[in-house]
């Protein structure tokens, strides 16, 4: 926990210690004097407290998950004011997941700071439930008309091609294996899937598929098909077991083995340390000729990817653009910035930061043909 206070001259320090309940994290902090001793401090009218949660040099929110800038919470004498005193004749502010405890004045014009109480939850109140979104191919596949439609397109046929094909992409052989799912999790869809092989091709898939991705979402849309009597019959006779208590549903193979066995494969080399990719970056920045406050953002973008440099890099970015937001408004440098996304690691809420400072360039009316423009300038700089 991290406080500061405001129009005071003298540094303030806190005796912290934790404990818990069944759920939460309970943080106490009280303020002691130079001698280490606890202490009440004095707070005046003027004085502001503000208070945030870090971890380390990480600022973390109630949850205890790392945030890019601390959630600073502040109580003033507005606060302090408009409370009623406790049984005790002390005076609490809660404001958030702090609690700040005083004993005034009569008057109220001087305040004691007792202490500041923080709770984080770390464990959910109750069990999250997440149900799954309603697909259109489930749904046709529950009505005799709905499933004449299926049947009227081929769509078995066409998705068992996806699945197959090598061309197809990772995304698109998902998306096949969801619908599949989804059409055999009813009575009638299941009939019509007993029409091919596909449920094979499937259990195939969640018991061999490479890409283990692939293989977790073929275990899913396997599960779905055991949402029926025959399906569950059906699965068993696949050799995996379906377990049903209080409709919960849970599939998997009979020998568990099987779905944790990887292949043999060949290390083809980490793609990061591949120096063509860099160069090609590098090549296509250059060839913008961009200025030197133009290439500090690529810069500090990219240090957003690392946690500790993005500590400092992103209140930079946020200076630039306050000082000089026409940087954000040139399609050169958004293009860089695009290729520095596709090719470092970053976590979601930076790159939503990132795309954000693009926002007025992103919604321009000529936007689009800025872009290709800068992309073919800068293309013959990648291979």
């Amino acid at each position: 926990m991290e406080s500061s206070f405001a129009d005071v001259s003298r540094s303030s320090y806190f005796q912290t210690y934790l404990f818990t309940d069944n759920l939460n994290f309970i943080l106490v902090g009280k303020p002691i004097d130079g001698a280490g001793k606890v202490k009440s401090l004095e707070v005046k009218d003027s004085y502001i407290i503000s208070c945030c949660l870090k971890l380390g040099s990480h600022f973390i929110n109630r949850y205890g998950k790392e945030i890019p800038e601390g959630e600073w919470v502040k109580c003033d004498n507005n606060d302090r004011k408009n409370s009623h005193l406790t049984s005790d004749d002390t005076l609490t502010v809660t404001k958030s997941i702090f609690t700040f405890s005083f004993i005034s004045s009569p008057d109220r014009n001087t305040y004691q700071l007792l202490q500041i109480v923080c709770k984080i939850q770390v464990l959910p109140k109750s069990i999250q439930r997440n149900s799954m979104p309603t697909h259109l191919f489930g749904q046709l596949a529950k009505t005799s008309t709905g499933l004449d439609l299926l049947r009227k397109h081929n769509v078995v046929t066409t998705l068992m091609d996806t699945l197959r094909s090598e061309k197809s992409s990772l995304l698109q052989r998902k998306g096949a294996l969801w619908s599949i799912g989804n059409i055999g999790s009813s009575k009638r869809g299941l009939e019509y899937l007993l029409e091919t092989d596909v449920i094979k091709t499937m259990i195939k898939s969640a018991e061999e598929c490479e890409v283990l991705s692939l293989r977790g979402t073929a275990l899913y849309s396997v599960g779905l098909i055991s949402r029926t009597d025959k399906g569950k019959i059906i699965l068993k006779q696949y050799g995996w077991c379906v377990y049903n208590k209080a409709g919960i549903s849970v599939t998997t193979p009979k020998h568990i083995t099987t779905f944790f066995t990887i292949s043999p494969f060949e290390y083809k080399g980490d793609y990061t340390k591949n120096k063509e990719i860099w160069q090609c970056i590098s090549n296509t920045i250059g060839r913008y000729k961009l200025p030197e406050e133009y290439l500090r953002v690529t810069q500090l973008i990219g240090e957003l990817s690392n946690h500790i440099t993005r500590k400092n890099a992103l209140p930079e970015l946020k200076r630039i653009s306050q000082v000089n937001p026409k940087i954000f408004m040139d399609a050169r440098l958004y293009h860089c910035v695009v290729l520095i996304l596709t090719n470092y690691s970053f976590k979601y809420q930076y790159r939503k930061y990132i795309i954000q400072f693009f926002d007025k360039l992103l919604s321009s009316s000529n936007f689009l043909a800025n872009y290709n423009q800068a992309i073919s300038v800068g293309k013959s700089g990648l291979k």
